[in-house]
């Protein structure tokens, strides 16, 4: 909570935008902002614990459900294998 605020604090954006979700700044972190707003629908994650609990099938899924191209794919499963270490 207390990183959310600080990043609420910070966010230089425009008046009536939200600054961007922790989930939203690890996939840019990890070269997936493109395809971020497809990979949070498809998985209907909220936090980037939802993603965390997600195994091999649930990646699998969300891959296909977000029509994720092979480069993206493999950029997702490599920021989420991260994540599980992470975390």
């Amino acid at each position: 909570m207390g990183f959310c605020k600080a990043v609420e604090s910070l966010w230089p954006g425009v008046a009536g935008a939200t600054p961007p979700s922790e989930l939203e700044m690890f996939l840019d972190r990890h070269w997936l902002g493109e395809v971020s707003r497809a990979i949070i629908d498809a998985s209907g994650a909220s936090c980037l614990e939802d993603l965390q609990h997600l195994d091999a099938e649930g990646v699998n899924q969300l891959v296909r459900d977000a029509k994720l191209k092979p480069v993206m794919a493999s950029k997702l499963r490599k920021a989420l294998k991260k994540l599980k270490t992470e975390l």
